[in-house]
């Protein structure tokens, strides 16, 4: 066993990816894991398709390309106003439609894309904030009319925030939320940049159609493709990208998409199809003191990018007037000619006949809303209608802006404009009262895991905060963000290893804002670190973590958290159910199955451990770290079928991480020992080109003389 290689194992596991765009996480107390791994692998010797679519009538009619560009605000396009930032999108734009002034339902990434597939409102399809609902099995859905008329229909993701889970792979033959759950996001979802969504797209697309040169490249099936593009979100990391300024880092995220939608159209069948692009929402970048979006809602969240261009679309037009882009999933099947209705009006298409003028001078009235201040932090909800010249915002504290004058909404009218004010608020109240739930969401209040949930102790019979209605009496998100600010010094304190004077902080902050969950979230840490430090009871900082979970227990990541410290204390019993309850909110969750998997390795129990990580891939997680695990045991079996298993298991990690050397230094003694020369060269090349100068390729160039 190479004592080198052994000596700096934590290093290696611990390894951040060469990759600027995300980083390869591996909590500390799975370490054992890895050690085990890489022990077992270094000391011993290292011992299905999928079917084709039945062919359908021919049809004529064009694909459909959807390309959902998420936190992309309008003036990041270059037709838009930016400068030499998207070539191809503005290309599109000339040639097409484009939609001025596109105004979202929501500057959250869920609600926002059930509205776009379903044509709701968010009151409508009850889906208010991220990972907390899911879309009703039931509620009609542009995927599922499509696949009805007989179009191959597939969506390809960029986060997890979009887990099938939330219900939007509805009507969807094919729905692609495969990532690796060591490249986690800002949020703590796995997420996987344009490249890696476009060649998902473009494999499925050869699989189900061919390429230039196949014999069954015209296939009679149009297609509906659904793309989202979610690298804009935070942090602002686009590959090649050096720039300090946050504004330049985010625009560099957008052009780096926007030449990959240049690949992606190249790269799809040469066929007659509508190509239609939009923001879900936008970013403030620093607009009104938000930083990124979520919590208000003016233009720079709001207001985003919309084209459509192709089949029937009419060449170089603008459409100015205001229009909601969840329009858009009626709007399609209009232009597809489809007579099943989706809700909302078609978008106005300046030329087009079927379009009818009475679109392009009916009065707009966009609604759009956000429960994140309400069910992140309990400050109070917000709802607005932007109608035309105006944006009248009702919460706490109402405000009205003039758009035209004050595009930058610097000036709140509300007093002074008292009638136009009055006339909005109802039209506003109007909506509300016309917008009743359809099915309303259901995929997470199931009652497994609400009955796991009381067995904790965190809920009783409530399966979250039900924000209601705007209110006065709560804190106006605008003032709210000055806690934010103190909450990101807190944590920088933390980091800087001042946990205590950080805690002071925290505890003042609590007091002052006690429904705030990400602020418990933080002080719950510090609190137990503080008592551990002290050698003081950790009781408070784990009542913290309680208080948190039960102002809002559909958050995995509070139960994690949780389930972290219990560990950490030695409670493992308890650990064990609160990983069990994260597991029940999203089944693939590779953290917890990890830790559950730790825990039965420590306590001996070797088949246990098995059948957790086995049990975490059927559910269809994709994580390195549990292959890698799971390849570790089958060697130890011995047989030639676990021997098989355990090499295609390690080749399966090398392409969910390839940045992680370890890995392939790995696959490269299997393939030594089990496999080809020629694959185990390719393999230990890898571990020297990624990292030439770490010990994992001097030990790869070692086994490379072997030959």
């Amino acid at each position: 066993m190479p004592s080198q290689l052994l000596e700096t194992l934590d290093s290696a596991i611990m390894l951040v990816t060469q990759s600027k765009r995300f980083t390869l996480r591996f909590p500390i107390r799975l370490r054992l894991i890895s050690f085990i791994l890489c022990c077992s692998f270094l000391a011993a010797p290292f011992a299905a398709t999928k079917t084709q679519p039945t062919p359908k009538e021919k049809s004529q009619r064009p694909d459909v390309i959807l390309i959902t560009l998420d936190t992309t605000r309008a003036d990041a396009l270059g037709i838009y106003g930016a400068k030499n930032a998207t070539p191809n999108l503005d290309n599109l734009a000339r040639s097409g439609i484009r939609y001025d002034r596109a105004i979202t339902p929501s500057p959250l990434t869920l609600p926002a894309h059930a509205s776009l597939l379903t044509g709701l409102t968010p009151p409508e399809h009850g889906i208010h904030d991220n990972g907390i609902a899911a879309l009703h099995a039931r509620t009609p859905t542009l995927a599922a009319i499509l696949t009805d008329q007989g179009y191959a229909t597939a969506a390809f993701v960029g986060s997890r925030v979009l887990d099938r889970r939330f219900g939007l792979n509805s009507g969807f033959t094919d729905y692609d939320d495969v990532m690796a759950a060591e490249y986690v996001g800002e949020y703590g979802y796995p997420e996987r940049n344009a490249e890696a969504v476009t060649d998902s797209v473009l494999a499925w697309s050869t699989r189900h159609f061919g390429n230039n040169t196949s014999k069954h490249y015209e296939s009679p099936d149009p297609m509906f493709l659904w793309i989202h593009y979610y690298d804009p979100h935070l942090p602002y990391e686009a590959p090649g990208d050096h720039s300090r300024d946050p504004k330049d880092r985010y625009q560099a995220e957008v052009s780096y998409v926007d030449r990959q939608i240049g690949r992606l159209l190249s790269g799809l069948p040469n066929r007659p199809r509508i190509v239609v692009v939009v923001g879900d929402h936008g970013e403030a970048l620093g607009a009104h003191g938000e930083s990124a979006h979520g919590l208000l809602l003016h233009e720079p969240t709001l207001r985003v990018p919309m084209i459509l261009h192709g089949v029937g679309i009419p060449e170089g037009k603008v459409v100015k007037s205001t229009v909601a882009i969840r329009r858009l999933a009626a709007t399609i099947l209009e232009l597809l000619g489809v007579a099943d209705d989706l809700p909302g009006i078609p978008l106005p298409i300046p030329g087009l006949e079927t379009a009818g003028e009475s679109r392009l001078t009916s009065r707009p009235f966009v609604y759009s809303e956000t429960h994140l201040p309400y069910t992140a932090y309990g400050w109070s909800v917000l709802e607005s209608i932007t109608d035309g010249q105006w944006r009248y915002i009702q919460g706490a504290k109402s405000e009205l802006f003039d758009l035209d004058s004050d595009p930058e909404e610097n000036h709140n009218l509300v007093e002074s404009r008292k009638e136009e004010a009055q006339r909005l608020h109802n039209q506003l109240e109007s909506l509300r009262d016309s917008h009743k739930a359809q099915y309303g969401p259901t995929a997470l209040d199931d009652p497994k895991l609400n009955a796991a949930l009381r067995s904790l102790g965190y809920l009783s019979g409530a399966s979250g905060r039900d924000p209601g209605r705007p209110d006065a009496k709560r804190l106006d998100p605008k003032e709210g963000l000055a806690l934010l600010d103190d909450l990101e010094s807190a944590k920088a304190l933390t980091a800087q290893g001042n946990p205590t004077e950080a805690l002071i902080m925290l505890e003042a902050m609590a007091e002052r804002n006690p429904d705030n969950v990400p602020l418990l979230n933080q002080l719950a840490r510090n609190q137990i670190a503080v008592a551990l430090s002290r050698r003081e009871s950790p009781e408070p900082g784990l009542e913290t973590y309680r208080q948190a979970i039960a102002l809002n227990p559909k958050l995995e990541f509070l139960h994690l958290g949780l389930a972290r410290a219990l560990q950490q204390l030695g409670r493992i019993e308890p650990a064990k159910d609160a990983y069990r309850a994260a597991l029940e909110l999203d089944p693939r969750n590779a953290e917890a199955s990890l830790a559950l998997a730790e825990i039965a390795n420590r306590g001996g129990k070797k088949q246990q451990e098995r059948e957790i990580l086995e049990r975490a891939t059927v559910a269809g997680t994709e994580s390195a770290a549990i292959l890698a695990r799971l390849a570790q045991i089958e060697l130890s079996d011995s047989t030639p079928e676990s021997t098989a298993r355990a090499g295609e298991r390690l080749r399966h990690a090398t392409k969910l991480t390839p940045d992680w050397t370890l890995l392939w230094l790995l696959l490269g003694r299997w393939e030594l020992d089990h496999g080809s020369p020629t694959a185990a060269h390719h393999a230990l090349q890898q571990v020297i080109q990624r990292a030439p100068n770490s010990r994992e390729a001097t030990q790869a160039r070692a086994w490379l003389t072997e030959k």
